[in-house]
């Protein structure tokens, strides 16, 4: 049997700070839901976080429960809606959950982050140990440095992509030429054009990511101009909302090659050619803001790179790569894995599991074992 609480609470280290001046305030009430074995009170408390997902009943929750682990499942302010996502008011979420943890006498507490939580665990734990971060690349609060982030014990990356910004260019299409019209393309960059590929030839793979970047960094330079334009127009409006078409588009959801793993051909999301054609189908950045832009999905703006971060973790890292994932790629927890700068550090594969592990029972309780054999062996 499994004790759940759903509570609200305060993201500040102090319940008077909460000023509204963004989207939910600085520091909004947060939802999380604590999870404990029955009639027992672990020593460790395991925090699952994606950015804009609600896991307050994270499926992968309860089997970890079960292996003897308090769970605490977050619903950020962000979740359901990351048109105005600001990552860094996401690291006030976590850490108003990691203090609620300590709060609640757990003696450690271990930052899971699964998909595009592992660039959000990477930047908590970064700028709790070394605090670097100053605003939002527009410039808007919070200073990082100024606010108490209670460091965690360990650090979990799960099936996750090195943050919003990488994962999102790795889908970008190359062949748009005009950000206002989708059907405006480049057919020699267009990967589902059948006289490229796949297979893709080492010639066309390296001229498309460098596409893919350069596409990124055109709409930043934009969103960057706008921004400008907004305030030479009186600064009344801050922001603005804009559509990002066709960002279904990743090399590897047609060619197995790329990147090769033991998945399938295809994307989680659906059809692959369908997702990138598509305005609501599954897509990443399908609308987004100038600042939002820059905070989560800018190559040279956003500050949660999870590798940058990830170098600077000193705790213990567990980093658990599922090997038929059909949208987070065997180089990406590598990556992880060789930024951890110390040797503290493991990474293991989970044969045959995809993306979503509470539709395989046994890969589920497979992986399961893993992290709770890890946690054990470090003393949590």
């Amino acid at each position: 049997m499994i004790e759940t609480q759903l509570l609200r609470v305060p993201t500040a280290p102090r319940p008077e700070l909460e000023p509204t001046l963004h989207f939910g305030g600085l520091y909004p009430r947060l939802q999380l839901s604590l999870n404990t074995p029955a009639g027992s009170r672990p020593r460790t408390a395991v925090v699952f976080i994606h950015p804009a997902g609600n896991f307050l009943q994270q499926p992968n929750m309860r089997p970890l429960t079960e292996r003897g682990f308090a769970t605490i499942g977050i619903c950020t302010r962000f979740a359901g809606n990351d048109s105005s996502l600001s990552m860094e008011e996401v690291l006030l979420d976590l850490g108003g959950a990691v203090r609620f943890a300590r709060q609640q006498g757990f003696e450690r507490v271990v930052i899971l982050g699964e998909s595009g939580g592992g660039s959000v665990v990477a930047t908590y734990q970064s700028q709790a140990e070394h605090p670097t971060i100053t605003s939002t690349p527009a410039g808007d609060p919070p200073d990082l440095t100024q606010e108490d982030l209670p460091a965690a014990d360990g650090v979990v990356f799960l099936a996750a992509h090195p943050g919003r910004a990488r994962v999102l260019t790795d889908g970008l299409d190359p062949s748009v030429v005009d950000e206002r019209d989708p059907l405006a393309t480049d057919a020699s960059l267009d990967m589902y054009d059948p006289r490229n590929g796949p297979p893709y030839s080492p010639e066309f793979i390296a001229r498309y990511r460098a596409a893919q970047d350069e596409r990124n960094h055109r709409i930043t330079r934009w969103a960057w101009a706008k921004l400008a334009d907004l305030e030479a127009r009186g600064g009344l409006t801050r922001d603005v909302q804009f559509p990002v078409y066709r960002t279904g588009a990743d090399l590897c959801f047609l060619d197995p090659n790329v990147d090769p793993s033991e998945r399938e051909p295809g994307t989680f999301r659906g059809d692959v050619a369908f997702v990138n054609r598509s305005v609501t189908a599954g897509g990443l950045a399908r609308c987004s803001t100038y600042r939002s832009w820059l905070s989560q999905w800018s190559l040279s703006a956003t500050n949660a790179d999870g590798y940058a971060h990830a170098a600077h973790i000193s705790k213990p890292v567990f980093v658990v790569t599922l090997g038929a994932d059909q949208g987070v790629f065997p180089r990406y927890a590598r990556g992880y894995f060789d930024a951890v700068p110390h040797e503290d550090k493991e990474l293991v594969t989970v044969h045959g599991a995809n993306h979503f592990l509470h539709l395989q029972p046994a890969k589920m309780a497979e992986t399961m074992d893993l992290i709770a054999d890890w946690l054990r062996r470090k003393g949590f």
